[in-house]
């Protein structure tokens, strides 16, 4: 699912030594939303415009919390294994993500982790895909690694079996792949797609991304983040 990382003008006959990352995950929900569910619905651009997505659904019981003084719904989707998890970050109808963005910190992020309770709801959540590429480079620097990618001051000895002191990185390239259907991250099974209004059922909690909102791939057992991204249009 990842080629091509290293665009053609990445590399030059001066080139000695590229970084290159890349994510994949691949992942099955522990609780799948059945194929026949998924009906086509509004989605909710920033910029004001709607559009048709195949939108998931199922019920079942997830971690969840709403919070209000931030305006958001958190919503956690365990893969099966329960040791990584989707994290879901939904502002209110209302509130630009943009906002929610701003306002993020890993603080927060983890109080809001900590408030949510096990319970029934019902999900709507749209397929999508996340695809991106771009260069470290500048990144880095600006975190202070600005040796690594100075011929004058870069030192990375052991790299290569002759000794050569005079490595330093060139360029630093990322490439990101997420795609989420009914199975989970990065299946491949074919869905027909039929288009129907739905009815919300009265009094019961509903988590209806239908508008931009952010997610987390998160290893629970080290509460650590290991992807993040924003879906803004699906």
């Amino acid at each position: 699912r990842i080629t091509e990382v290293i665009p053609e003008s990445g590399i030059d006959d001066l080139t000695v030594l590229v970084l290159v990352n890349t994510i994949y995950f691949k992942g099955h929900w522990k609780s799948q939303f059945p194929a026949p569910n998924t009906k086509l619905d509004i989605f909710h651009k920033a910029n004001g415009e709607t559009c048709q997505v195949p939108t998931m659904y199922q019920e079942s019981k997830f971690p969840y919390a709403f919070i209000a003084q931030d305006k958001v719904q958190v919503l956690e989707l365990p893969y099966k294994g329960d040791d990584i998890t989707m994290l879901l970050v939904l502002p209110s109808a209302g509130t630009p993500l943009e906002e929610v963005e701003r306002d993020l910190t890993s603080e927060k992020l983890q109080g809001w982790i900590d408030s949510m309770k096990e319970m029934s709801l019902l999900v709507y959540l749209p397929r999508f895909r996340i695809e991106d590429s771009f260069s470290l480079k500048e990144k880095l620097r600006k975190m202070g690694l600005e040796d690594l990618f100075s011929p004058e001051n870069a030192r990375l000895p052991g790299i290569i079996a002759e000794g050569r002191t005079d490595l330093y990185v060139s360029e630093a390239f990322h490439k990101a792949f997420l795609e989420v259907n009914e199975e989970g991250s990065e299946a491949s099974a074919a869905t027909a797609v039929t288009i129907s209004g739905r009815s919300f059922p009265v009094n019961r909690k509903i988590f209806n991304a239908n508008r931009p909102f952010l997610l987390f791939i998160r290893e629970a057992a080290l509460n650590t983040i290991i992807f993040m991204g924003r879906i803004a249009d699906p």
